[in-house]
């Protein structure tokens, strides 16, 4: 980002003055350092010939508990101001300021200035977390997938996340997706009416399956019920649509980059779910609607739905997730999940395979825990 600068010139022990007081007025005033992320910038004004606005670059020193790096700040003011040292501001960064950002804000002797803020994240080391992690799997750790990747940082960490589970159903994502890029792409509608099928129902009684063969429902009804409810025979009426096995698998690694995401054969690994996971966050999987949609559905899944990485982390805190489970199965026992965390500092993904569970209802607590581990490191 180049530098604007001023039609007047600083005398060189102006410049050397002011950078003085404010070193030492930073040595001097580190009472606040662990306490919260404050940026003190003084303002000063420097100008070269064949400009004809007034600029300010800043001194910039970071106090910061919170991780936030500022790398720069530029204030400009497009009317001429003979004023010289505009004084100190105080600067605040939060989650939304990541990237590059602007404010107006009124320096300490009353000039109010235009400020650009870059800001980012600074790196973050993930070697304790994994220790963490590993310690508490203990001898548990080769039945459980983990992958986490910071959105923010654009980090990972990885735990077995190339070994495939069984991954339940969190494998109506999928399904899900791919119906919402055939809307996108104009070849259904949320309206479009979809034949009920009693070869179809998971079950006689649930949202879908209540309905005799032959009725006709909204496609959108098929499409909530899979995501809100996790239900099954919303799921299969969906995957029938899109073709069945021969196109939803291709799809799902040509269109959602998972390479191990697979209905049958049943399995996935925590990378390929967070592949999908990353891509439909960074809009890259839908149109800016339908990915509002999708991730909104996610966020309001049923409350029995939202008891593992959900539950471990701080109320308030938004999170968009797809769990998988099944109890007693030719698979045995197994709890996963899958989210999108929308984090007080960062968002992230973490994605929790497993393949040897607690019986119900205790399936989720481990994975309460992880995502409880995972948050307070990260936030």
């Amino acid at each position: 980002m180049k530098h604007f600068i001023v039609i007047h010139l600083f005398a060189g022990s102006l410049i050397v003055f002011l950078l003085a007081s404010f070193v030492l007025y930073l040595l001097n005033n580190n009472s606040c350092a662990q306490e919260t992320a404050i940026i003190r910038c003084t303002l000063k004004a420097l100008d070269i010939k064949d400009l004809d606005y007034l600029s300010y670059t800043s001194q910039a020193t970071i106090i910061d508990k919170y991780d936030f790096e500022l790398i720069n700040t530029y204030a400009f003011e497009e009317n001429k101001i003979d004023s010289k040292y505009l004084g100190e501001i105080t600067l605040i960064p939060v989650k939304e300021d990541i990237g590059i950002t602007k404010e107006t804000i009124n320096t300490n002797n009353r000039v109010q200035v235009l400020i650009l803020k870059d800001t980012k994240l600074r790196k973050i080391d993930f070697t304790n977390l994994e220790q963490d992690l590993n310690n508490f799997l203990g001898t548990e750790q080769s039945h459980f997938g983990i992958y986490l990747y910071d959105l923010n940082r654009n980090q990972a960490l990885e735990i077995n996340d190339n070994q495939t589970f069984p991954p339940a159903s969190i494998s109506k994502l999928p399904s899900v997706l791919l119906t919402l890029r055939d809307i996108d792409a104009g070849k259904y509608s949320f309206d479009t009416l979809v034949t009920v099928k009693d070869e179809l129902k998971h079950t006689n009684w649930d949202t879908i399956g209540q309905y005799p063969a032959g009725t006709k429902l909204p496609l959108r009804t098929f499409i909530d019920a899979a995501i809100l409810e996790s239900n099954n025979s919303a799921h299969y009426h969906l995957h029938n649509l899109l073709g069945g096995l021969s196109v939803v698998n291709p799809r799902t690694q040509n269109e959602l980059g998972a390479q191990t995401f697979f209905l049958d054969p049943h399995q996935a690994t925590a990378r390929s779910i967070g592949t999908v996971l990353i891509k439909l966050y960074k809009g890259e999987i839908l149109s800016e609607e339908l990915t509002d949609y999708m991730i909104n559905l996610m966020k309001n899944t049923g409350s029995d739905l939202r008891l593992a990485i959900p539950g471990g982390v701080p109320n308030g805190v938004e999170v968009a997730n797809k769990v998988g489970f099944l109890f007693g199965g030719i698979e045995g026992s197994t709890y996963s999940d899958s989210a999108i965390v929308y984090g007080e500092k960062t968002d992230y993904v973490l994605v929790v395979l497993n393949d040897k569970a607690p019986d119900y209802p205790y399936g989720y607590l481990k994975i309460k825990d992880i995502s409880e581990i995972v948050y307070d490191y990260l936030n």
